[in-house]
């Protein structure tokens, strides 16, 4: 015969350990998520992804620490039970929101003061330079030293560098494209358009705010 109760006990204990694997991991994914879409990095293993994502929700839940523990250890429940909506309210609060503040402010923290730092250490240059998001004039200057100058503004794109070769995969698309005449002299032509480079061509870079 079909054993109910047991059957019901373990669809409790997947629950229960579904519940703290969302606590422990969520957080810290929400948290990753939102620095990495403000500011891109590199592809990385799934061991370190697991090992940032644990280390995330750990900070995530420092400022809670006493608040936790008055809730689950000190009240044993009890409190969940006397105020159930409050309580939804609070891990709402502590597993999808905060985790999202933090990201986003640390993001913006770690702007404001590369202000005030004449040198910042990132992966490669390439990424500190696009990292900025600033809009410029450009002049690209292939391997064969033939020039591409264009401005970098709204819808242009531009690739991480990668982590085997600082130049493969190193593209750029440069939404606008103005000619150079003989005297190199910019030249915006009759019909604008855009051109997609491969890092591998890429010799160098100029800049111009």
């Amino acid at each position: 015969m079909f054993d109910i109760s047991g059957f019901s006990d373990l669809i409790f204990k997947g629950i229960i350990a579904l519940f703290y694997s969302i606590m422990f991991l969520l957080p810290g994914f929400l948290l990753y998520t939102m620095q990495n879409t403000l500011s891109p990095r590199h592809e990385e293993s799934q061991y370190l992804f697991l090992l940032k994502f644990l280390t995330y929700s750990c900070l995530n839940y420092v400022p809670y620490i006493s608040i936790i523990y008055i809730i689950f250890v000190l009240q044993k429940g009890q409190f969940i039970l006397s105020h159930p909506i409050l309580s939804i309210y609070i891990l709402i609060f502590i597993i999808f929101i905060n985790p999202l503040i933090i990201g986003g402010s640390s993001f913006f923290i770690y702007r404001w003061t590369c202000k005030f730092n004449c040198s910042s250490i990132h992966s490669t240059a390439w990424d500190f330079v696009f990292k900025q998001k600033q809009s410029a004039w450009i002049l690209v200057t292939l391997k064969d030293d033939s020039k591409i100058a264009g401005k970098y503004a709204k819808g242009s794109q531009v690739s991480l560098s990668s982590k085997d070769n600082r130049n493969k995969g190193s593209d750029i698309y440069i939404k606008e494209i103005y000619e150079l005449n003989k005297k190199n002299k910019w030249v915006c032509p009759n019909r604008i358009s855009s051109m997609w480079i491969s890092g591998e061509e890429i010799k160098y870079i100029e800049f111009w705010q």
